[in-house]
C-alpha cells in the first residue's frame, strides 16, 4: 500500500482483504488475534509512519494480524511504501543582498542555518536531510546574482525538486542629481560607472563643468566633476554651450531622446557617454528641471520660479508659485481695471 501524498498514515479495512467461510462457502465469523475488543470481526486499523519507523528494503513493515476460522489461520502483513517526494514550501526570505567585500568568500551557513533551510521543505512523513551541492562562492560580480542549489530527502530516500538560495551583489547607489531650472541631466551607465551630462535649454548656458561621474563600485559613491550642488543654467553670455536642447524636455519622449543622442554623437570627444555605441544601443535616462519646456519661453518662468494659475471669472486669480523646485499655494492676484492691484504671496522660507 502507498501513503497518500498529504498524510503519514493509512486506514486498512480488513473486510476488503479477508473473508472467513466454512466448507459450504458460507460466510462465518473469524477470530482475530491482537485485537483489544472481542466483538470486532474485521477491524479497521490505522497504520502510521513516523520519522522513527524503521524502513526495510524501501518498505515499512507492520506486525502480523492473524485471523482464525475452522482451525485454519490467515496471517496478514501490512507493507507501506512512501512514493511522495518532499515538496518546496514558500520561502521568499532565502534571498540575500550583499555589498562590497561581502560579495567575496560567501559561505552559505554564515547566512542560513541548516535547520532554516530544512524548514523550506515539507513532506508527509518528515525531512531526513537537506543537501546543498555547493556551500561556498568565491566571488560574485557587482550587479550579478548567484545561486546555491539545495534539495531535501525524506526517510524513504526520495529527493525533492531543487531550490535555489539567491545571493545578489548589489550595485552601490549614486546620490540623486537634481537638474537645475531650464536644464536636464542625461545619464548613461557603463561598467558600473554612471556618467551624466548637464544639458541647458538653447537660450541658456552653464558656465561650469558639464560632465559628472559616479563610481558605483565604491560603497561611498559620490559625484566627481565638482559643483553638483551649485548647477545653474542661466542667460546666455559670450560662452558657447555644446549641450543644449530646443524642444520640451520630457524624460519619456523618444523624440527628445533622439535629439539628445544626436548631440552626444556630434560631441564624442568631449564626453564618455555611450562611447563606441550607436544611437540605438545607447541607453540613456533623462531628468528634467523646472522651466525646461518649450512653452515656458513665453511664460512667467524665471531663473528661480514661475507663477501659474487661472481666473475665477470675477477678476481674481488663484495661483500657484513654483520656486526653486518647490510648490507654494496661497498666491492671490487681484485685477482692477485691467491693472494688477495687489499680489499676496505666501511666506517662503
Amino acid at each position: 500500500m502507498s501513503l497518500p501524498k498529504d498524510e503519514n498514515y493509512i486506514l486498512v479495512d480488513f473486510s476488503n482483504y479477508v473473508k472467513a467461510v466454512d466448507a459450504q462457502l458460507s460466510e462465518m465469523t473469524p477470530i482475530v488475534d491482537n485485537i483489544m475488543s472481542p466483538n470486532v470481526t474485521y477491524p479497521i486499523m490505522k497504520y502510521e509512519v513516523s520519522p522513527s519507523k524503521t524502513l526495510e528494503a524501501g518498505l515499512y513493515l507492520y506486525h502480523v494480524t492473524r485471523f482464525i476460522a475452522c482451525n485454519d489461520t490467515c496471517d496478514v502483513s501490512v507493507l507501506i511504501k512512501d512514493n511522495t517526494e518532499p515538496h518546496i514550501l514558500n520561502c521568499p526570505d532565502l534571498s540575500q543582498n550583499l555589498y562590497g567585500e561581502e560579495c567575496r568568500d560567501v559561505n552559505l551557513y554564515d547566512y542560513y542555518s541548516k535547520s532554516r533551510i530544512s524548514s523550506c521543505f515539507g513532506d508527509n512523513v518528515g525531512i531526513k536531510d537537506v543537501i546543498c551541492r555547493q556551500t561556498h562562492l568565491d566571488r560574485i560580480a557587482i550587479g550579478e546574482t548567484a545561486h546555491i542549489t539545495c534539495y531535501a530527502t525524506d526517510i524513504a530516500g526520495t529527493s525533492s525538486a531543487s531550490y535555489n538560495i539567491t545571493f545578489h551583489c548589489k550595485k552601490n547607489v549614486c546620490p540623486p542629481l537634481k537638474p537645475p531650472t531650464h536644464g536636464a541631466f542625461v545619464c548613461h551607465e557603463d561598467n558600473l560607472v554612471q556618467r551624466c551630462i548637464l544639458f541647458c535649454r538653447e537660450d541658456k548656458v552653464h558656465k561650469r563643468r558639464n560632465i559628472f561621474e559616479c563610481d558605483m563600485t565604491n560603497p561611498s559613491s559620490t559625484w566627481t566633476g565638482a559643483g553638483v550642488d551649485d548647477i545653474i543654467c542661466q542667460n546666455r553670455g559670450r560662452h558657447k554651450q555644446r549641450f543644449t536642447f530646443n524642444m520640451s524636455c520630457d524624460s519619456d519622449d523618444l523624440d527628445f531622446h533622439r535629439e539628445v543622442k544626436r548631440t552626444l554623437s556630434g560631441t564624442r570627444n568631449g564626453h564618455q557617454l555611450c562611447h563606441g555605441m550607436s544611437d540605438d544601443d545607447c541607453e540613456i535616462t533623462v531628468s528634467c528641471g523646472n522651466c525646461s519646456y518649450e512653452e515656458d519661453r513665453e511664460s512667467n518662468c524665471t531663473e528661480n520660479g514661475m507663477i501659474v494659475g487661472e481666473t475665477n471669472g470675477a477678476g481674481k486669480y488663484h495661483l500657484r508659485l513654483f520656486y526653486n523646485g518647490k510648490s507654494y499655494s496661497g498666491v492671490h492676484l487681484t485685477l482692477f481695471k485691467r491693472k494688477i492691484l495687489l499680489i499676496h504671496l505666501p511666506m517662503i522660507v
